[in-house]
Order: structure tokens, then sequence, then C-alpha cells
């Protein structure tokens, strides 16, 4: 250093040596105390480090270089403040400053600094020092004063900290003067505005809690409101740490202890004190948040108060020690005047808080599963968004890609990302939120909010809280599960994820997911416990993206982290997410990994949870679009504190959208709460039941008005200006979802009556081209005007018919609208009630997989024969089956296609129904492989317990020309007509792993309450069936305690109708009473999810049938489905809802679950459709009774009616 910055260290030495000496008069904490000691200490070394020791070079001889570059600054700067002419900002007329120029104008601004008390005193003073301006304009700076807790103090207008104390920095304040007063009087109040809100004082202009898309903190003038001239003060409360730091020159004890105080709230950082507390726009979970920033301008003015407190004033003697200065100083002695003005303090009212930014984030907040619709909650903006229902189901998307298997189902809702915890000692496991295991929690709660989405529930001892947010800058989502042991032992739980992969286009997902699993693969990556899947691209155009799915890393972890990435390895084969196979395994997943063929990523952890500690552990799915990034995202990830970071984060970017779309916070809540709507539609929002089935129109009438028709519609309809502001916010929710990547087709309807002018036409346009949507007119997606009287009235009923959500422009908020919609009883936002389930139906026992293979072997060794009755006619025209091995023969020594004994025949059946004969006993079997094997006939026996099944689908396909039908070992499979894939009467899945039937036929014993289904899917059980794919025909044989069952399904010859036959008897010695319900599932179309809100069905009385049809699809508008039984049917419905239950399955229906409660009789349009009719089979002792099932569908309605009639009749 030299000479004159060795006496400048010597003076800051001299000035941390008093402010230690300060700090035991200062009153503040011990700990306090300690650290402010000990930065003073670090100070001194620091300094002493620097002075030059004996013996060592003159700092002259060393430093006369940087001394000379001092110099040459210090003689700029002050020529910079010597040339620098003022009166360029100077209004003559006002003798006032004004706050700027504007350049491209040529003007001053028409604002002017006019107060006294305000920081621009200081350019003020100092210009008329220079004689710039003239003395008179001091005397035009208001000096309106109040009097508030005994202080006296100029106004200033924003009441700040740095408007009264930033001059005295270098300007004297003498006694019994005005602005000495002023200084001392606004200091004193803002300690006593700070005690009066429970927050430590100092309000002043800073950062605060509010971002832009950059991420960069906002900034603006706070202050205390009787201070201030500014209104609307009292809505905020933003504490900056250096209006402490100034108040040192002033009040030095107080000062200190405040920003003692503000250390523990965590205002000290590690290059001095941050900007601000933000006590209005708070962190999730805390009163307040930290602005996390350092301003230089701040912490220098600190600097600068702290010299001139334990210097006397040093800045303040060096600034009037210019000649300059002191000609002016005779300004600075001005005294109260005797003639006072007063400003009265404003009334002491709340005020409301602003709505663009200090709102609380709104939170809807569900305490029950089992609401009658799922609500949605969409987090993140493009490219990574995803969507999640209260019951943890959902979507994950990055762009247009499905990054994650998901299908609407609003019944089920059962698809999606999901966490499995299980409980290792008692062998419990459930669901992170409820879904997909669906076991009832002791309490259960989800907090839907524009951020994130928070469940909480609690199973005995261990509280699960999970946080799902979305990072749109790593385009990944975090999901955070903390479990809380409030028992009084350690316990062991494993936490496994699970997500199937796509990295697809949804609706190629949906048409083929077997085929477009076979190009994804998967790899293991250990030192980073993240698995990475990326799918081969088929076409040059493809781009490879790589999905990362990657779990923290924490020392309360048991063990490695494993892997699974075959789902059937996972679920196991015939099992769901209900029910995975790799739940009931502890220990770890197989670490299969590659080229799978139906991939999934789930990883598990084991951590060990203390009484009354709490332990987190984070999953993190991410998507890159280069090896290199995913490895980057996926080593940031894994790290134990990635996950608060990335929460942090999504709150922080949520803020800067939410204020960039100029939406509140509740704003955000009522779109998402309308997007609900529109992923799983009500009726209160739609068009009534006699409008949806009075119309008959197809899409095709949507596209004569440039509609595609592919994606929900929202339709808003306006018959006057008044109705513009509720326009407007349908605008900003639409443009609020194409953020999300959830496309809306927009419909605005003018209503008006046509006029010359077309004002209102007019509006509308100027509505939509003000709007943030003003691009998106008339594209997919986008918003389309159209005027009701140029569209006839087949139009106008298509739009409402086919409009998911319909909401009247009428001026109201949509909050309002959507308040007014609901029925009594129906959730409002704070909570949802919880809807009533009767007792659940009786179902077989659960087993293991080894259980069940043991008891299928012992089954299989003690046989009976008796049970193993099948019957074989197949329709006319059978040809034996053709590749059979030459020379094959039967274990009996039989050869194959040999001559049928004539007890075996299998005669021409009436109107080509197929029908399997009883068998005398088990035949014997050619390749038999322990599970099933070749008839004599060639058909295919299988026999099927529990998990005892083929590791793939044994399916047989059965059609004729006009229909057909797909049959699995299971049962499952699907039914068509015309055509397998356009016209899907019911749903074909696609899933060779579950297995999912669509169809079922489930059988109650009245006695009992027992309740099992005619085939293994979906309501078998582990109980033993035996099943026979034939030519033409399949059959399933089952005996249930005494009751024996038989069914054989076929076609019909020349007709599109699926014809089940169920031959029931009773073998035991009583009477028995069974309750009896076909059930299926409509399509009517190629894919369920985007037919099902299109289907509208009638119950026909006198053919004790159920019609279906889809007019929404041109290709087979007038086809009509059918669905009957032969016997009187006693109950129907064709609500899946209210069939299988909210989110319920086939494998334990809602409506089957007491036996004193009959199907509702429910048809329409407008809901989940199904089929199910229900009927009562009395069984004498040794009767059999023979039952069919009627699946079909024709091309007009009186087609249906004739093949019902038929074949009830032919019965």
């Amino acid at each position: 250093p030299g000479a004159g910055s060795a006496d400048a260290l010597g003076e800051i030495a001299a000035s941390l040596v008093a402010v230690r000496a300060m700090l035991p008069a200062a009153g503040l904490p011990s700990q306090s105390t300690e650290s402010v000691a000990e930065w003073v200490a670090w100070c001194l070394r620091l300094i002493e480090g620097h002075q030059p020791a004996n013996g060592e070079p003159a700092a002259s001889e060393i430093d006369a270089s940087v001394i000379a570059r001092l110099d040459a600054i210090a003689d700029r700067a002050y020529s910079y403040a010597m040339e620098m002419d003022f009166q360029f900002l100077f209004d003559r007329s006002r003798k006032l400053f004004s706050i700027g120029y504007q350049h491209g104008a040529h003007l001053l601004d028409t604002s002017f600094y006019d107060l006294l008390a305000s920081e621009a005193r200081l350019a003020s003073f100092i210009a008329i020092a220079k004689n710039d301006v003239p003395v008179d304009h001091w005397l035009h700076l208001d000096r309106t004063l109040t009097h508030i807790g005994g202080e006296t103090a100029l106004v200033s207008w924003s009441g700040s900290m740095f408007e009264y104390l930033m001059p005295a920095l270098v300007m004297q304040t003498f006694p019994l003067t005005i602005l000495d007063q002023t200084c001392r009087g606004a200091l004193q109040r803002q300690i006593a505005y700070g005690n009066q809100r429970g927050v430590p004082w100092g309000v002043s202009e800073s950062a605060y809690n509010l971002r832009d898309r950059h991420l960069t903190y906002q900034y603006r003038a706070f202050g205390v409101p009787d201070l201030a001239l500014k209104r609307g003060l009292g809505r905020d409360l933003v504490i900056a740490p250096y209006a402490s730091a100034l108040a040192i020159m002033i009040e030095p004890d107080r000062a200190l202890a405040n920003l003692a105080v503000l250390e523990e709230y965590g205002a000290l950082g590690a290059w001095g004190f941050r900007d601000a507390l933000d006590f209005t726009r708070p962190a999730p979970d805390r009163r307040y948040a930290v602005v996390q920033s350092y301003m230089a301008h701040h912490i220098g003015m600190s600097f600068v108060a702290i010299a001139n407190a334990v210097h006397t004033g040093i800045w303040q003697r060096r600034f009037h020690d210019d000649p300059m200065v002191r000609s002016a100083e005779l300004l600075l002695h001005e005294r109260i005047p005797r003639r006072l003005v007063w400003k009265e303090p404003p009334p002491d009212v709340a005020e409301a808080l602003p709505p663009t930014e200090a709102d609380r984030p709104a939170v809807r907040e569900v305490e029950t599963p089992d609401t009658p619709q799922p609500s949605v909650a969409l987090l993140g903006h493009l490219p990574y968004t995803i969507m999640l229902s209260h019951c943890g189901s959902g979507y994950s998307r990055y762009e247009d890609l499905a990054v994650t298997r998901w299908r609407s189902d609003g019944t089920r809702d059962d698809t999606g990302q999901f966490c499995y915890v299980k409980n290792v000692a008692a062998g419990r496991v459930w669901s992170a939120a409820h879904q997909p295991v669906c076991v009832p929690a002791d309490w259960y709660r989800a907090l839907l909010a524009a951020d994130r989405v928070t469940f909480h529930r609690a199973d005995g001892p261990i509280d699960t809280r999970t946080e799902i947010a979305v990072v749109p800058q790593d385009s990944a989502e975090v999901r955070r599960v903390t479990l809380t042991n409030n028992g009084d032992e350690s316990v062991d739980i494993e936490v496994t994820s699970y997500g199937e992969v796509v990295l697809a286009l949804p609706a190629a997902d949906r048409v083929h997911p077997a085929f477009g699993n076979l190009f994804v693969e998967t790899e293991w990556h250990e030192w980073c416990t993240a698995i990475t899947a990326t799918r081969r691209p088929r076409s040059a155009t493809e781009r490879p993206l790589w999905c990362v799915h990657v779990v923290d890393t924490g020392v309360d972890r048991i063990g490695p982290v494993t892997c699974e990435t075959d789902r059937a390895r996972f679920l196991g084969r015939g099992r769901s997410v209900r029910d995975p196979v790799a739940l009931e395994r502890d220990g770890p997943l197989s670490m299969t990994t590659g080229a799978v063929l139906d991939p999934v990523f789930a990883l598990r952890t084991r951590v060990s949870v203390d009484p009354g500690q709490s332990v987190s552990v984070a999953f993190t799915t991410i998507v890159a679009d280069s090896r290199e990034r995913a490895f980057q995202l996926a080593d940031r990830y894994h790290h134990p504190h990635a996950a608060q970071r990335a929460l942090d984060l999504a709150w922080t970017s949520t803020q800067v959208e939410l204020r960039e779309l100029g939406i509140t916070p509740t704003d955000a809540a009522v779109f998402q709460e309308l997007a609900g709507h529109l992923f799983f539609s009500v009726s209160s929002l739609r068009a009534s039941q006699d409008e949806l089935m009075e119309n008959r129109g197809s899409q095709s009438l949507l596209w004569s008005n440039g509609i595609s028709g592919d994606w929900p519609i929202l339709l808003a309809t306006i018959s006057s200006e008044e109705g513009l502001p509720t326009l407007r916010q349908i605008l900003s929710a639409h443009h609020y979802w194409r953020r999300r990547g959830m496309m809306v087709d927009l419909i605005v309807l003018n209503t008006h009556a046509p006029t010359y002018l077309q004002d209102l036409n007019d509006r509308i346009s100027a509505a939509i081209f003000a709007s943030a949507d003003a691009s998106a007119q008339d594209r997919p997606g986008g918003v389309f005007v159209r005027r009701a009287t140029l569209l006839s009235e087949d139009d106008l009923l298509m739009l409402r018919a086919t409009a998911r959500v319909h909401l009247p422009c009428d001026g109201r908020s949509l909050a309002r609208i959507l308040d007014s919609t609901k029925t009594p009883g129906e959730p409002d936002e704070l909570g949802l009630e919880p809807v009533g389930r009767p007792e659940a139906p009786r179902v077989p026992a659960q087993h293991s997989f080894s259980d069940t293979l043991a008891l299928q072997r012992a089954r299989l060794h003690t046989f009976d024969a008796q049970r193993m009755g099948l019957e074989a006619r197949m329709p006319n025209g059978f040809a034996a089956p053709i590749g059979a091995p030459a020379g094959a023969t039967m274990p009996d020594g039989s050869s194959i296609g040999a001559a049928v004994p004539a007890s075996r025949a299998r005669p021409t059946p009436s109107r080509g129904i197929a029908v399997l004969a009883p068998l005398t006993e088990q035949p014997p079997l050619l390749f038999d492989n322990g599970i099933g094997g070749l008839t004599q006939e060639l058909d295919y026996f299988v026999r099927v317990a529990g998990d005892a099944i083929p590791p793939a689908p044994w399916v047989n396909v059965i059609a004729n020309p006009k229909g057909g039908f797909m049959v699995s070992e299971r049962g499952a499979g699907c039914t068509w007509a015309e055509t397998s894939y356009f016209y899907r009467l019911t749903p074909w899945h696609n899933d060779p792993v579950s297995d999912p039937a669509s169809e079922a036929i489930y059988i109650r014993d009245d006695d009992t309450g027992e309740l099992w289904t005619a085939t293994p899917a979906p309501m078998g059980g582990d109980t033993f069936y035996t099943v026979r794919h034939a030519v033409g025909a399949s059959s399933f044989e089952h005996e249930r305690d005494g009751i024996h069952t038989h069914l054989t399904m076929g076609i019909a010859e020349e007709e599109a109708t699926k014809l089940s036959t169920l031959r029931i008897t009773n073998k035991g010695r009583r009477r028995r009473s069974l309750t009896l319900t076909a059930f299926a599932e409509w399509t009517l179309g190629s894919q369920r999810e985007v037919t099902q809100h299109n289907v509208k069905t009638s119950w026909e009385r006198e053919l004790g049938a159920i019609f279906a049809w889809n007019t929404f699809d041109p290709n087979f508008a007038t086809w009509v489905a059918y669905f009957a039984v032969t016997e009187r049917v006693t109950g129907h419905t064709a609500d899946r809802r209210e069939f299988i239950g909210r989110n319920g399955s086939l494998s334990a229906p809602f409506a089957l679950g007491a036996v004193e409660t009959p199907l509702a009789g429910s048809t329409g349009a407008g809901m989940d459709p199904c089929a199910a009719l229900q009927f009562v089979v009395e069984l004498k002792a040794g009767e059999t009774r023979d039952v069919v099932v009627i699946l079909g569908a024709a091309d007009t309605e009186a087609g249906a009616r004739r093949a019902v009639s038929s074949y009830r009749e032919a019965r």
C-alpha cells in the first residue's frame, strides 16, 4: 500500500476498534455479538497483513503507479462533477428539476422533483453551489410536515429511508434544523412501524421477491405509509438491511441491534447483507422470503454510513471542506418554520393487496380421492409440462411428445408416473398419493397450486408428503417424497418409482403402444443413480431425445439403489399398476436394462426413519436433447439438495410467469379448475341431455366451419358488449393453457342479432387482437369467431353438443360462473366432499406368485375330470387346421386330424351360434408345457389360475366378413364390426403384460355376497379355470362353491354379432340364487379416449337391450351397437362411473358391492359409456341353465332391432 492508502487502512482499523468497543453497550444477543466481534477481528487481521513490516520497501517505491492512477481517477471524477450542467434538466418556469429527459421526443419529463425530503435534494444543493440554478430553487421544494407518534418530519414521496438518509452520507444535518429533525423523526417512525408490523424495521427502495423472465429480481421503492404522499404502500412489507446501516449515523445502538435480528432472519450472506426480506411474497411454507441478491450501491452506502458513525462524520467533513460546498452551507441551517403546513395522517385502514403480485398463492384443497370427477393441476410451461389429478395420475409431456404413458379415463384415473411406499417389516404397501394402489389412507389431502402439487396422507405411524414441481429451465420434474415416523420404533421403508416410457406422440402411442415400445432402449448408470432411455429414430427427420430418471442420494439410505426397466418383470403377467409383483418381493429390483419389449423406469431405494424423524427421497425425470446434457442434469439432480432448489425455482418461475401474463394466483387456480372440466367433462357445463341426444351431426359439420374437432372444444357465447370482460378472461385462460401445451379449440359464438355496423363483432375481434392469442386465430388449438346468424340450426346444435364446456359471456368472472354451476354438495375451491361407497365386494383371497404356482401344481396332480367338461361344436364350413407336423400323434396314439368320434361331432348350430359341448374327461394333450397344449381336434387347451398363466397372451381371433372379436386365455380382448380398427365396439388395449378385460360376465352368490367372473379376467382371483381355443369358438370353464359355469364365445355366421353362451349348473344340494351382470365398455370407433365424449346410449325396454351410437364419426354415423341378454333384465346402466366407481376397477366394481343395491338405470349422453345388464338366475339342486349375451352392431337402428329380436327369439 502507498502512503495514502496506508493512512486509510489505519483509519478503517480505528473504526473497527471503535465498533468492537460499542458491542457490549449495544444490547445484542450474545451469539450476534460474537459474530460481529469475529468479523471485526478478521478485518483487523487482514489490515495488519497489508501494513508494511519493518525493513520492507516504502509504499511509495512499490505503488507509485497505482497512486498515480488513483489520482487520475479522482481528477476525472471531479471534472465530471464540475462539467455537468444541471440547467439541462431545470424547468425555469417551475423552478424545479424534471425527473428525466425523453430523448425521442426531445422533451423534459412532465414529472418533477419537488420535495425537500428527497434524495434529489443533494443534486439541488450541488447545482446551487455550482451556480447552475438559482438559490430560490431551494425555496420551491415542498416542506409539508407530518406529525406521527410525537415525531415531526417532512413528507417524502415514498417514505423510504433512502430518501431521508442518503443525502446525509455527505451533507451535514445541523442541530435544531428542519432536515436534522426530519431525519431523526423519520428514523423513529421507521422503528415504530417495524414494531407495529412485528418485523425488523427499515423500509427503503430495494429488490423484492419477484423476478422477470430472466429470473432477475425486480426493484422499486417501499416505505412507511404515514411518511409518504404515495398511496398503497401499506400493501407491501419489504425490509431492506441497508436502511438499518444508514441509521447507524443517527442511532448506532438500535441500528446494530436491528442488524443482528436481520442476521437471525437469514439476511446476512457471504458478501454482506442481502438486499431485502420480503414479507409480502413469502417463500412456500415460510413467513417471508430472503431476496438472494446483493446491491453494490447499497453495500457501499452502508460502508460510508459506518465510517461516518465511528469517525464523527468523516465523509461529511470531507464534503464540507470544499469551498464551493461551504458557500451554500447556509441552506442547510433552515429551522422548522413557525407557520407549519401539516399533512394529516391517512386513516388506519387495511389496504387491499395488489391483485398482480401480493396475493398469496391460491391453493385448491381436496380432502378425498373419491370425488365425482378428478381435479387437475397443470404445472410447468413449454417445453416441459405435466398434468396431475388430485389422485396422483397424469401425464408428462416434452413439447408435443409424451414422456410417460397416460390414458384419459376420468373413472379409473390410474395411468401416469407413480411412487410406491412399503413398510418392509409390516409388509404394507401404499401409494405416495392415492393412485395406483388405492389403499385408503387414515387421512388424505391433495393441495393443487400453480407451482406445485402436494399430497399428504397418513398410514399408521407413517406420514407421507409428496411434492411435485417442474423446472422448465431444465425440462425436469421433481417428485420429493418425505416420510415422517410418528411411532415409537425405527421403520425401514422401501420407496419405488414407476413410469412407462413413451418419448413419442400421444396419438401414436394410443394407436400401437406395443409397436412403439420396440424402439426404446434403456441403460443404468450407477455413478449418478439414474436410468436413461432413448428412442431409436425411425427416419431422418426424427431427432433423438434422452429421458433421464434419477433418484437423489442421502446418508439415510440403506443399501444400493436398484432399477428395473422391463414392465413385464415389474408388474407381472396379468397384473396392473395396482398390484405389481415387484412390490410383493422385498429387496432389489432385477436391474434389467437394454432393448426390453415394454420399457419402464423404476428405481428403488430403502431408507430408515427413526421415531420423530423425517427422511426425504426425490425422484427426477428429465428430457434432454443430447447425451451430454442428459448426464449433466443427472449429475445435478442426484445430489441431495437438488430437490429443494428445484422446488424453489419452480415457485420463482411461476411468479415470474404470472406477472408476465398479468394474472393472479387466483386466476391461475380458476383456469386450472376449468381445464379439469375440459379433460373430464361435467354435465353442468355441457349442453342439456335433450340437445346432446337430439344432435345427429358428424365431425364433417365442424370441418365445414373450419374446426377440426380433434381437440376439446370450449364454446363461449356472447350477445352484448357487457360480456367482453368475461371473454377477455377466457382468452387469458386459453393462452395460459397453450403455454402448458394443452390444446383447446376456443369457439367464440356471437349470438347478437345482425346489425349494419357489427359493433360487437368488431369489439370481439379487437379483444382477440389485443390478447396473446391473436396469432392463433382459425388455427388448430386456437380461437375461432363465428356468428350464430350465419350458421344453420344443425351447425349450432353440433357446436353446443360437441363442446365439453359451454360458458356464457355475461360480464361475470369465470370463478362466479363456475361456482354458479355447482350443485349443492359439490366441491368448491376449498375442499371436496367425499363420495359414499358401499361395502366392497368380496373377492377371492390374493396370494403370492409362489403360493399360486404351488396351488396350481397341486391341482394339476389331483385334477377332477368331472370339472373339465368342454363342449365342441363349430359353425358350418369348419375345416381341419393346416400346418400340423407330419405324422404327429396324440398321447393316446391317434393321429392328428383323424376322424372325430360321432359322439364328439360338431353339428351345425342354429343361426351360426357356436357352442362347445362338454367333455367327459380332460383330453390328452400334445406338446403339454404344464400350462396347456393341443387337443386331438387341434384346439388349444390352457389351465389358468391366478398368476399361473402363459407368459404372453394366448389369443383366439374369431371373425366373419361382418365383424369379429379376439379373446385371450384370460378372457380379455375386444369386439369389432365391419373393421377391426375403425369401428371397435369395445376397447383394444394392446397390452400383452396386463391384458386388461373390457367385457365380463359377473356372477354373485346372493346368499354369501361372493363375486367372481366367468373368465379369469377381471375377477377370477387365484381359482382354477380351464380355457379352450378352437376354430370359431373359445370356452372357459370354472367351478366355485358348487356353481359350475361353462362360457362359450362365438360369432354369428352373417352378422357382426358376438354370442357368449353361459351354461350354469348347480352341483350343490340346495337352491341357489345368483345375480349375473353382463358388462361391456363402449368404444364405437378406433380409440375409446377419442370417442367416449360422443357416445350416446338408450334403454330399449321391449328388447331388454342397451343401444349405443356415435354419430360424431362420419363413417359410422348411422351405425347402432347393441348389448342384450336372453333373460329378463332386472337392472341396467350405461354409466361406467356408476358401475366401476371413481378410482375403481373391473376387479372390484363399485355397483356390485352390495346385494340390495340395484343398478340405477342411467342412459343418455355426456357420461362415461358402457353397457351393464343385470338379471337373476334361480337354480334348483342339479339344475342347469343357459344364458346368451348378445353384443354386436348394425348399420341402421332397424337392423340392430332385428338382430336383437332374432337372437332373443332363437333362445
